[in-house]
């Protein structure tokens, strides 16, 4: 027993001497730093201490339906318990409720690495200037299916790094001079189902990066030369049911890259011959329902790269000789619903074409017979 206390005595006597060894040698290297070296030493632990110490924000005054998303976001259930660090690291956020009716400036501060926010299907009649200020990082924002009427002119300006922008299903009747323009990387711009009856030429400047550009369902009733002169890089294009009733020649003049361009359901009466003369890259062109009796000859000779043509629904009794003799590329060709008494003998020509609506014309038996024999390999509705 005495044997098992000593050796007990002598380990822990070794133990406090390699200790108080180490404690010594901490004190010798202490003594040996210079006062500059013993500034940067403090400086550094509190720098750490600091960084220990956990922020939290009360996010208890902020919108009800955005305190709610954020909870929801974080598994939180206390307001006041939300980290500072906590709120940048959310990256989507979307509010629960359909009665959200307003928001306030400060709803997604310190938010900083937001990069989806959805406010959809709401009742927000606007928006306070300065709420979206913060988050720099936001890629996609919905706001789709409110009853916003106007926008401050301000309110997109620093979102950067925006691609997507859905302000469909609103009640906007106009907007703001170059509301956009700091949206240098919008992809997608989405304003179909407002009220818009007039753009300002400027409204889509500083969108060099947009692709695709909505304007479905709107009450446009003009377009100004020049509107999409800065769209380089779009390739979709939908003005789809408005109310156009002509447009300038060079509207389209700077649009190289334009793939699909939506006119249907308009009011258009005739077009200038070169309205189309820049779009190479073109390979859908909807001009179904409108109001058209008469096309140019060379309305579509610049078309080469044209998979789908749709001229339905129009006016048109009779089509010039010649005017579909460079669409080479031709797949479906839709004239139904017109009234066409015979077909440009050029149609026959048309090397890829496989599908031909001509349903509701004015062809005679014998103009039938011989547009089944001239097209035998063509799908045809006749």
């Amino acid at each position: 027993m005495f044997k098992i206390l000593l050796l007990s005595f002598v380990v822990l006597l070794f133990f406090c001497n390699d200790k108080m060894s180490a404690m010594k040698k901490q004190l010798l290297s202490l003594k040996r730093l210079t006062p500059i070296q013993k500034e940067k030493n403090i400086k550094q632990v509190k720098k750490q201490e600091k960084s220990e110490v956990v922020t939290f924000i009360s996010i208890c005054n902020r919108t009800k339906q955005v305190k709610e998303a954020i909870l929801i976001q974080l598994n939180e259930k206390d307001c006041k318990k939300v980290t500072k660090e906590a709120l940048a690291n959310i990256s989507y956020l979307a509010t629960p409720d359909i009665n959200l009716t307003k928001l306030k400036t400060g709803d997604f501060s310190f938010m900083s690495s937001l990069r989806k926010l959805f406010l959809i299907d709401s009742k927000l009649e606007n928006l306070p200037e300065g709420i979206f200020s913060n988050l720099s990082s936001l890629q996609e924002l919905n706001l789709y299916g409110n009853k916003l009427r106007n926008l401050p002119e301000g309110i997109f300006s620093n979102l950067s790094s925006l691609k997507e922008l859905d302000l469909s299903e609103n009640k906007l009747e106009r907007l703001p001079v170059e509301i956009f323009s700091g949206l240098s990387s919008l992809q997608e711009l989405n304003l179909s189902d407002n009220q818009l009856r007039n753009l300002s030429k400027k409204v889509f400047s500083g969108l060099s990066s947009l692709q695709k550009l909505d304007l479905t369902r709107n009450e446009l009733r003009s377009l100004s030369e020049g509107i999409f002169s800065n769209l380089s890089s779009l390739k979709e294009l939908d003005l789809d049911e408005n109310k156009l009733k002509s447009l300038p020649e060079g509207i389209f003049s700077n649009l190289n890259f334009l793939q699909d361009l939506d006119l249907a359901r308009n009011e258009l009466r005739s077009l200038p011959e070169g309205i189309f003369s820049n779009l190479s890259s073109l390979l859908i062109l909807s001009l179904g329902s409108n109001q058209l009796i008469h096309l140019p000859i060379k309305i579509f000779s610049s078309l080469n790269s044209l998979i789908r043509l749709y001229l339905f629904g129009n006016e048109l009794k009779s089509l010039p000789e010649g005017i579909f003799s460079n669409l080479s590329s031709l797949q479906t060709l839709v004239l139904s619903n017109n009234k066409l008494r015979n077909l440009p003998g050029e149609v026959s020509n048309l090397k890829h074409l496989h599908e031909i609506d001509l349903e509701y014309n004015n062809f005679s038996a014998d103009e039938k017979k011989k547009i089944k024999t001239q097209l035998n390999k063509v799908s045809i509705k006749l």
